[in-house]
């Protein structure tokens, strides 16, 4: 690439002006809901959004001066980053706009200043990222001008960037928020925080790694990894002297950011300076593109065989730096958590010792790095390189060196993204910690858990084999995966519908016993095998497709189009089956359920029932409607009254019946009948209530609103007995004139 030609007319994607369209709308939808911050905000961000890209329109088709074309093509790298660092927070403010109600909070502004962190962090890894992918380097090296004003034209292009989303970023805030939640002066020092860090340190860490993506990994990662050494450190000075430090003692990691961004900054420059015309040039550079490749290979050399397949491995692992990199500061973190770990529990119980959450988060976030830097980096790599053409030459089939590829791609995925992390968190934690109460639930969650990341990894692989780079092919993957996402929302939606109409139905009229009784957890396992097959599905069909893409030279995007769409139509049909057939075990599981429900239901009813009359014969107070219903005579036995009752088939007619006689029975025990009764048969029917108790509850809850009294004319209190709970214990006197009741002056005091 030549960097003092003229900008060409197609060097001016339309998508810029995007930056200008978001915030020119939020502008005018002010004038509908009018909000003075917004319209300040809007208006900031649209005059900053008209001075960077009204010069790209102006100079698309006039004459440049002659920094112009240099600058420009600086920018054009960073246009997607900047959708999202300068875009996002605007369209979060359109949106609280449209909902001017609804209070802002502070998840919002964290949203909008993480997105404008890591469009930032992208960009500012993608000014020399863009050099290598592109093979560039060398050519950019080899222009009439000093390294300095290389280098310092291209912070400039960055600053730029990192200027614009922080001021925007800014406004948003204070316009989205109007200051109401009191965090919008703590997003914004943090943000801006951040990205200084990242205009500092990006530079240092994608010159040493060569790769955009592990340029944006390290700027994230090292200082994570500087924090846990600081915690460290305190803790050996603690373990030191004896004495817990001042806590304001571990804000010296606060106040050694300057120091640290300084010398990251000064590296960066040296490692510029020191860079090779041929280093970053793409085929025409050496076959060991990184210097970290170099012991790699020698332990690869030792390891596998020395024939052809066995240096057709090596060659394909040496395009996988990034993840022996990532692997590399898992490891270092992991020996400062140990550190930290060995210091916190020499005098404390172990229980209260290390927070070991933290670390496995971290880890799970490095092997997820690792698996997309894998899938991404197996044909996009090359691609970059350039060596595509010549790996395509080789006498072995486009068939196997495919396979092999992914062959070393799953390996250094299984082998640094998953054992690794899993290793060294075991070591850390212990397995007591790690496999605690193993049960059904957690070996399903396993399941699921090893299910994506074979479906995140199948999508990196594929979109590694139409992509130039490995950070477009990172990008693509996200896109890609978050549109397949999509797909099962509808088809989740109506398994959801339709389990709730079953459920429905089945409450409402009775239910037989299902063909086949699955168990709660042979439903998870079905859907887990259900969704397991849907991802080998989806798995076959992408490496189908990606299998073709390899064995071309480029890759157009009406094919990936078409493709995707393939695979989106294959899918659905495999949706269609997988949710019928969860459905249909579902609904056995769930008839099931309500069978057995209505079975007990039916149980309890049918033995209130017995007791019901049981009850009443015992009082020779049978109902009369209920003989004449069973079609018996008022002086009908027992043994014929229980055998009507067994006659009575229909639960409807059951349940009426228990309800019918609760009354009569309560009645005939002297309770009042209030509203409440059918709380009373509700007792019998859903839980199971005896008959006695029941009677008694009732007894207690009517003797306690009439249990005292008071006497109008010295307003002593007597109390008065239930004559059936009377008669029960056997306080009522013998047959014959009962005595009068004690004058109110004879009463006893109550107890």
């Amino acid at each position: 690439m030549t960097l003092s030609l003229p900008t060409y007319r197609n060097s001016f994607h339309p998508a810029w002006l995007l930056l200008v369209v978001v915030p020119a709308m939020g502008l005018g939808m002010v004038t509908w809901n009018f909000d003075g911050e917004s319209l300040v905000a809007f208006l900031g961000q649209s005059v900053l959004a008209a001075l960077v890209v009204g010069p790209m329109v102006l100079w698309r088709n006039g004459e440049a001066p002659p920094w112009a074309p240099r600058w420009m093509k600086e920018m054009r790298g960073v246009l997607v980053p900047l959708l999202v660092s300068v875009g996002a927070p605007e369209v979060f403010g359109i949106l609280r706009l449209l909902s001017p109600t609804v209070d802002p909070g502070e998840a919002t502004g964290n949203w909008m200043a993480t997105a404008c962190v890591l469009g930032a962090l992208v960009a500012g890894a993608t000014t020399f990222g863009e050099e290598f992918e592109h093979r560039t380097f060398g050519a950019l090296l080899s222009q009439p001008r000093s390294r300095r004003t290389l280098y310092l034209e291209k912070l400039a292009s960055l600053a730029l960037v990192l200027v614009w989303s922080g001021a925007n970023l800014g406004l948003a805030l204070a316009g989205f928020g109007n200051f109401a939640y009191g965090g919008e002066s703590s997003q914004m020092v943090i943000g801006w925080g951040l990205l200084a860090v990242i205009f500092c340190t990006t530079p240092l860490y994608t010159l040493l790694t060569r790769s955009t993506l592990a340029g944006a990994i390290f700027t994230a990662a090292v200082p994570l990894l500087a924090a846990l050494m600081g915690i460290l450190v305190v803790e050996f000075v603690e373990w030191r002297t004896g004495n817990r430090p001042d806590p304001e003692a571990a804000r010296w990691i606060l106040y050694a950011s300057p120091a640290y961004l300084a010398v990251t900054a000064w590296m960066g420059w040296r490692a510029f300076r020191g860079m090779q015309v041929n280093e970053g040039a793409g085929g025409a550079g050496p076959a060991l593109h990184h210097p970290l490749s170099i012991p790699v290979d020698r332990v690869l050399g030792g390891l596998l065989p020395r024939g052809a397949f066995g240096q057709l491995l090596r060659k394909e692992a040496r395009l996988h730096m990034v993840p022996w990199l990532v692997a590399g500061m898992m490891v270092a973190c992991w020996a400062v958590a140990l550190g930290v770990r060995w210091l916190r529990i020499r005098d404390t119980d172990a229980s209260s010792a290390f927070d070991f959450g933290a670390v496995g988060v971290l880890f799970a976030i490095m092997g997820l790095l690792t698996l997309l830097v894998s899938g991404a980096a197996c044909v996009a790599e090359e691609r970059g390189l350039g060596t595509l053409e010549w790996q395509l030459t080789q006498p072995a089939s486009v068939t196997r060196q495919w396979w092999i590829k992914i062959l070393v791609a799953g390996g250094h995925f299984l082998l640094l993204g998953v054992l690794l992390p899993f290793g060294l968190f075991v070591g850390l934690a212990g397995w007591q910690t790690v496999l605690s109460e193993p049960d059904l639930g957690a070996l399903l969650r396993a399941v699921v858990v090893a299910g994506a990341a074979v479906f995140v990894f199948s999508i990196a692989v594929y979109a590694s084999s139409f992509s130039r780079s490995t950070m477009k092919a990172a990008a693509a993957t996200v896109g890609i995966a978050a549109l397949m996402a999509l797909v099962p929302i509808p088809f989740a939606a109506w398994v959801g519908v339709r389990m709730d109409h079953l459920s429905t139905e089945f409450e409402s009229g009775p239910v037989s016993a299902p063909a086949f009784e699955p168990g709660r957890e042979l439903v998870a396992v079905a859907g887990s095998i259900l969704v397991g097959l849907l991802v080998v599905g989806v798995f076959v069909l992408l490496m189908v497709q990606g299998r073709r893409n390899f064995a071309r030279a480029h890759v157009s995007g009406s094919q990936v189009v078409r493709q995707l769409l393939l695979v989106l139509l294959l899918l659905v049909p495999g949706l269609l089956v997988t949710s019928g057939v969860f459905l249909q075990v579902a609904r056995w599981e769930l008839q099931a359920n309500f069978f057995r429900m209505q079975q007990a239901r039916m149980g309890r009813a049918r033995t209130a029932l017995h007791s019901l009359i049981d009850w009443q014969v015992a009082h020779n107070a049978v109902n009369a409607d209920f003989l004449r219903r069973v079609g018996l005579r008022a002086v009908a036995s027992p043994a014929e009254l229980q055998g009507a009752l067994e006659g009575i088939q229909d639960p409807e007619d059951v349940e009426q019946w228990v309800r019918i006689l609760t009354v009569d029975v309560l009645r005939s025990a002297g309770i009042p009948i209030h509203s409440e009764v059918g709380e009373d048969a509700n007792a019998l029917l859903h839980y199971g209530l005896p008959l006695d108790r029941l009677i008694e509850k009732r007894i207690r809850e009517e003797s306690a609103k009439t249990n005292a009294a008071a006497a109008p004319a010295t307003g002593s209190r007597f109390f008065r007995m239930d004559p059936v709970l009377a008669r029960r214990y056997g306080l009522l006197p013998k047959e014959g004139n009962p005595p009068a009741p004690p004058s109110p002056s004879q009463a006893a005091p109550p107890p």
